[in-house]
């Protein structure tokens, strides 16, 4: 049985309820029509009526239950949308106080060991650097959760001309609450997206204001050749900019590949892999061709191999597992089910456990007859049990 047979079954099954009422209504319909001498086109005229005021009454069932579970999921739960929106709004806040901080109280700093300063400023920047490439990462799963609500969020309901003026009014009123989650979604997003421009434009406005002081201060104190000082200064400030977001990206990359090395997921570290080769190529060619300086380029190049190294070896311990590609799909699957399942028992779990259920439901006969298409496809799937995947 391929993974989308097993998909098509239980949503066979979640249908059950309603073909037992129709099954129902029909039995009823039958002896009524043969208790008053129906003829057998006025039968299956009121059978074609029944039937469909059932699926009606299923369909508007369904589409409010699925609409509740979403609005519950992403609005609602502890880790959903909108709270992973306050988070994200706290953090700028603590980021921002940082900044000022560290502007309001520079005149207060020694700058007379100059080397000790700049390797402070650089611990300084390099922390706010980090997080602001935590903020975005966070802003980017939100923007993605929004675009994909767009599509995969609709509410079907089939034509219809049985439909009753309770029914309509129901439907319409369900259409609208379900644009206005969309709409919510979307808001949280644009807003979220709003913030990082201001944040970024903060963080270049900062670096600005500290470049001025500096040059005040050196200028008044003399405690370093200025034009050098000032070198050394834009230096580091360069490496911050260009570097530490590099590396930062690819640190996620090589948890990733940890987490998928350790869980046997195959496929999705294979597509990692080939990703993160990229951005590490990519990523020691912007630093060979930028204005570091030598030192400043081999320190660089070596953090970033670091990493690179790192996601090589992770790789290489789940491709030379010893694991056919079939038993680390089982083995996968296992553990994702041990890893979601405590999750889909709390009160409001952020996570799609419709989705964990299916996946978790998947038997030994999937795995036996399931091509490595539909393996890799089942991998994927489990990464979009959780609504907000890095």
């Amino acid at each position: 049985m391929t993974f989308r047979k097993k998909q098509k079954q239980g949503l066979k099954g979640t249908r059950s309820s309603s073909a037992f009422s129709l099954a129902a209504a029909m039995v009823i319909l039958v002896h009524s029509s043969s208790s008053s001498g129906m003829t057998n086109e006025e039968f299956n005229l009121r059978a074609s009526k029944a039937q469909q005021k059932l699926l009606i009454a299923d369909e508007i069932k369904r589409n409010t239950t699925m609409h509740d579970e979403l609005r519950q999921r992403y609005i609602f739960a502890t880790d959903g949308v909108h709270a992973k929106a306050k988070a994200i709004f706290k953090s700028s806040s603590e980021w921002v106080a940082g900044w000022k901080n560290y502007i309001d109280t520079f005149n207060q700093g020694n700058i007379s060991n100059y080397d000790r300063y700049l390797d402070e400023s650089k611990k300084f920047f390099d922390k706010q650097a980090v997080k602001l490439e935590e903020i975005a990462s966070s802003m980017e799963q939100i923007r993605r959760v929004a675009t994909d609500s767009q599509s995969e969020m609709a509410l079907t309901f089939s034509p219809s001309d049985q439909l009753t003026m309770q029914q309509t009014s129901r439907i319409r009123q369900l259409q609208q609450n379900h644009q206005n989650l969309i709409a919510a979604i979307a808001s949280i997003s644009e807003k979220s997206q709003d913030k990082l421009g201001e944040l970024q434009l903060i963080q270049d406005t900062g670096l600005k204001a500290v470049t001025l002081k500096i040059k005040q201060r050196l200028l008044k104190e003399g405690s370093a050749p200025l034009e050098e000082a000032m070198a050394r200064y834009n230096e580091m400030v360069l490496r911050v900019k260009l570097v530490t977001p590099l590396k930062k990206q690819l640190d996620v990359a090589a948890q990733l590949m940890t987490d998928l090395s350790l869980n046997f997921g195959y496929h999705r570290a294979k597509d990692l892999h080939n990703k993160s080769m990229q951005q590490c190529n990519a990523a020691r060619q912007a630093i060979q061709s930028s204005t570091l300086g030598d030192r400043s380029k081999s320190l660089s190049l070596t953090d970033i191999n670091s990493v690179c190294a790192s996601i090589e070896n992770n790789w290489q311990a789940v491709s030379n597992s010893g694991l056919g590609v079939r038993d680390m799909a089982l083995e996968h699957n296992a553990l994702m089910k041990l890893k979601y399942q405590n999750l889909c028992r709390q009160r409001d779990p952020a996570i799609d456990c419709a989705t964990f259920k299916l996946l978790s439901d998947l038997n030994q006969e999937f795995f036996n007859t399931a091509t490595e298409t539909d393996l890799k496809d089942l991998e994927y799937r489990w990464s979009l049990v959780e609504i907000l995947k890095p």
